[in-house]
């Protein structure tokens, strides 16, 4: 990164921002030793795999929450894990990500594309999927999310973070697929208004969707609906399955609690430990991939 990018307003600002996104993310609190990775031994992992699909087929109302870590097998780094994003950031090694290109090339993982076939199943009790990544590989596996006031289907995913391939309209609140993912960079990492003119409208009030550290309702219109959805279904739960998600960040990471908070089991998959540990049922420190193939010998 060069001088004046360091120097600008706006990447001093995200350094504010972010200083004050560590005090308030759950991973600075108490000693827990939150950056090993763990993996479970052989004979310990096929128990705790016929243990979730024992809970699967009791559930009644089952849902998804998703991290960075269901889509590093496509080739996309993670945020937190020891060669993370933030990771690195912490340590002084500037990571500028992966370029727009790549990311349009890269594709759904065997678990995002498990998630998909068990949402879509009729005869399967997972009803939703909630996500706090921006990538996009959800949709692209084909789940849905709610694009307009004028939308009637019926959606089955919340992206709690935003997404780089979608672009929202501040005056007609319509959401707008873009081919290539809206790039921030270092001189310019936060929210921005874009030059093109709305589809719908003709004006020109575009604007990405990216939830940053400092985003709120008003700054993310489409923020509150997202949040709002995924909570209705946690509170109709009675399973929880969390992929890849360090559970760090409130108030995502949070909805794991009102499943919890209402009697339904909580089953974390991720290699490290997480501040939500202490509400799971079941934990299992294994990659993502590997337990939904081991899940599909049971039909799942």
């Amino acid at each position: 990164m060069s001088s004046s990018e360091k120097n600008s307003s706006e990447y001093q600002t995200f350094k504010e921002q972010y200083a004050a996104y560590k005090d308030m993310n759950l991973r600075s609190k108490g000693e827990e030793n939150y950056l090993q990775e763990l993996t479970e031994g052989e004979s310990e992992l096929k128990v705790k795999i016929m243990t979730l699909a024992e809970m699967i087929q009791k559930a009644k109302h089952a849902v998804v929450y998703t991290g960075a870590g269901v889509s590093t097998s496509s080739g996309i780094p993670d945020y937190r894990g020891p060669e993370g994003v933030w990771t690195q950031y912490e340590n002084g090694v500037e990571s500028r990500g992966l370029s727009p290109l790549v990311l349009q090339q890269c594709e759904p993982t065997r678990t995002h594309r498990w998630i998909y076939d068990n949402i879509t199943n009729e005869g399967s009790p997972f009803q939703y999927c909630m996500s706090t990544n921006v990538d996009n590989l959800h949709r692209k596996s084909g789940l849905v999310r709610h694009m307009s006031n004028k939308d009637t289907s019926t959606p089955n995913l919340s992206e709690l973070h935003g997404n780089m391939f979608l672009v929202e309209c501040t005056v007609c609140e319509e959401l707008f697929p873009v081919p290539t993912a809206v790039e921030t960079n270092d001189q310019n990492p936060l929210l921005h208004d874009l030059e093109d003119p709305c589809p719908q409208c003709g004006n020109r009030s575009l604007r990405d969707i990216i939830v940053s550290f400092h985003s709120t309702f008003e700054d993310v219109p489409t923020m509150e609906g997202q949040h709002d959805s995924a909570w209705v279904h946690c509170i109709k739960a009675d399973l929880i399955i969390v992929f890849g998600s360090s559970l760090s960040v409130p108030s995502a990471c949070d909805l794991v609690d009102v499943v919890a908070e209402r009697g339904g089991d909580v089953v974390i998959i991720n290699k490290q430990r997480t501040p939500k540990d202490h509400l799971a049922t079941l934990i299992i420190r294994h990659p993502c991939d590997d337990v939904v193939e081991k899940l599909s010998l049971f039909g799942l």
